[in-house]
């Protein structure tokens, strides 16, 4: 699920609710937005830009864990 999705989701597109809760600062979040970060897993994904030459698809890196408290149904 794309980051912006899952904050309009469980966090009614709150940015800084969603950045409280999961303690990390609005710029953080805010950036992961900009990178169109994916959610998977309770865990934030960001493009790694640099490995695209290496493989064919796009890579992912993990760049943070949700707190459980959101976490829940996070593939709904």
């Amino acid at each position: 699920m794309k980051l912006i999705n899952y904050i309009k989701k469980h966090h009614n597109g709150n940015t800084i609710d969603f950045a409280s809760i999961h303690n990390v600062t609005e710029l953080r979040a805010k950036r992961w937005l900009e990178r169109n970060c994916l959610v998977i897993d309770a865990g934030v994904y960001c493009k790694v830009s640099k490995l695209r030459r290496v493989f064919d698809s796009p890579v992912y890196c993990k760049v943070s864990k949700l707190n459980k408290i959101k976490a829940n149904n996070i593939n709904d």
